[in-house]
């Protein structure tokens, strides 16, 4: 097996034991997602578009997700100002909350030293 393939199988094992440890409290995988990138989103990238772009997922399901966010005190929804149509959304204290208990992978991840640690950053960031 090449090296390649090796370190493909080994990122989707990872990414598969992540997201199945993911189902923590009332939040899914996809939520926590969407939590994450809100979290880190500027004012300008809070749409219903970019969290569905962010998850690689549809707009109605980005926005199920959103809904249910809501639903659980997790987001606010904001109307954009001078545009009727278009909804923006922020993570409230309990969402952020939420957002501070880390995976398995980040406690893996927090053992690398800070040279291996940049050095992967990089690499994946491509």
């Amino acid at each position: 097996m090449s090296n390649a393939r090796s370190l493909s199988d080994l990122i989707l094992r990872l990414a598969r034991l992540e997201q199945a440890d993911a189902w923590k409290a009332d939040l899914n995988p996809a939520q926590l997602g969407a939590l994450g990138y809100l979290d880190r989103a500027n004012r300008f990238s809070r749409a219903p578009s970019q969290v569905a772009d962010y998850l690689g997922t549809t707009r109605g399901t980005a926005s199920q997700t959103l809904k249910a966010l809501r639903a659980k005190g997790h987001v606010a929804e904001e109307a954009v100002p001078g545009d009727r149509r278009s909804i923006s959304y922020s993570v409230t204290e309990a969402g952020r909350a939420a957002t501070l208990t880390g995976g398995m992978l980040e406690s893996a991840l927090a053992d690398l030293t800070a040279s291996d640690a940049g050095a992967l950053h990089s690499l994946l960031a491509g």
